[in-house]
This record gives C-alpha cells, sequence and structure tokens, in this order.
C-alpha cells in the first residue's frame, strides 16, 4: 500500500474531509521526496556531496 493510499484510507474511515498525514507518515514523505532525485543518479557520475546526502539519508531512513 502506498503512503496516499494509506493516508486516504485512514480519512476515509475517520469520516474526514480530505487527506492530511500523520507526523509519522509526514516524516516518511518528507524522506521519500529528498531520496526521490538521488535514486536516479548514475554512481559513476554523482558527486561526493550527493553521493553523502544519498548516504546520511539512507541513514536514517524514518
Amino acid at each position: 500500500m502506498t503512503l496516499r493510499h494509506e493516508a486516504e484510507n485512514i480519512a476515509e474511515e475517520e469520516g474526514l474531509p480530505q487527506v492530511s498525514y500523520d507526523p509519522d507518515q509526514q516524516a516518511r514523505l518528507d524522506w521519500m521526496l529528498q531520496v526521490r532525485p538521488l535514486i536516479g543518479l548514475d554512481p559513476s557520475q554523482m558527486s561526493e556531496q550527493a553521493a553523502a546526502q544519498l548516504r546520511t539519508l539512507l541513514a536514517n531512513r524514518p
């Protein structure tokens, strides 16, 4: 189940008028948005800064 579907199911079950994310879901979403642009990079062409950022993000996955 995707994060969006999870939030939609909770909103539907609780009768909420719109989808919102709890703090854990928001942390996971924020993390995914930071990792997403780095995932597609070719490791041989990745800058040291991007590689360090990716290592940090992966080590601190929510």
